[in-house]
């Protein structure tokens, strides 16, 4: 709301620790699989499938333990969907009552990602965080906080957009391109009573096709790897 016409956020406080300069980031593509547990449904799920093609030893993996948490990344089979209509299917105790008699079908939960070696979860403070975003190679991440921070600290990469609008959640920054499929039903938690439905759980008719149909081609195109 002001006059500020920066890209970045130039006062961000940076720290190029001893264990950071080890990273070697200037060659290190960074990557954000995860984002708030309440908002599973923002996660893409071929994270480790790109990881593999970038090279496990050409990229870091960062988050925090909320980024691990699979409470909620569960979505519907497609029969439950068919047989039920959606004004049953959003509501928080159909959800519940469906995951206990095993319904629903885990989502993006990544599992294995935090055992892989080029993986940090709940290692690096803000300052270091900054400084890794702004000397990395290139950022990867879904639309979450670690994004804007990434953003905000001048990266250069890709934020991938799902059931989440681009428009209300994009990055100011112009070096990080969206992708997004841009399927007539995005973004779709914001359009029942304008009440976010995904912070409880996920309710897609089309299995969240969304972000199911990004490729991995699709976003090594766009970084031009």
């Amino acid at each position: 709301p002001s006059e500020y016409q920066s890209n970045i956020l130039e006062m961000l406080v940076e720290d190029g620790t001893e264990r950071v300069q080890k990273l070697n980031i200037e060659n290190k593509y960074v990557i954000y699989p995860g984002c708030s547990s309440f908002a599973a449904v923002r996660r893409w799920p071929y994270y480790i499938e790109l990881i593999n093609k970038i090279g496990v030893d050409n990229v870091i993996v960062i988050g925090g333990t909320d980024d691990l948490n699979n409470e909620y990344a569960y979505t519907y089979k497609k029969f439950v969907s068919n047989l039920f209509p959606h004004q049953f299917t959003n509501r928080k105790s159909f959800w519940n009552i469906s995951k206990k008699m095993h319904f629903l079908e885990p989502y993006a939960h990544n599992v294995d990602i935090s055992k892989l070696k080029c993986s940090y979860f709940n290692v690096f403070e803000w300052s270091e965080l900054v400084y890794i975003f702004k000397h990395c190679k290139g950022f990867i991440g879904n639309d979450g906080g670690l994004m804007h921070l990434a953003s905000s600290s001048g990266a250069k990469g890709v934020a991938l957009f799902g059931p989440s609008s681009v428009e209300k959640n994009k990055s100011y920054n112009p070096n990080i391109k969206e992708m997004s499929t841009n399927y007539s039903c995005q973004p779709c938690q914001f359009n029942i009573q304008n009440i976010a439905m995904s912070k409880f759980y996920i309710s897609c008719p089309y299995q969240v096709k969304c972000l199911t149909n990004i490729s991995c081609e699709n976003i090594l195109d766009l970084l031009e790897i």
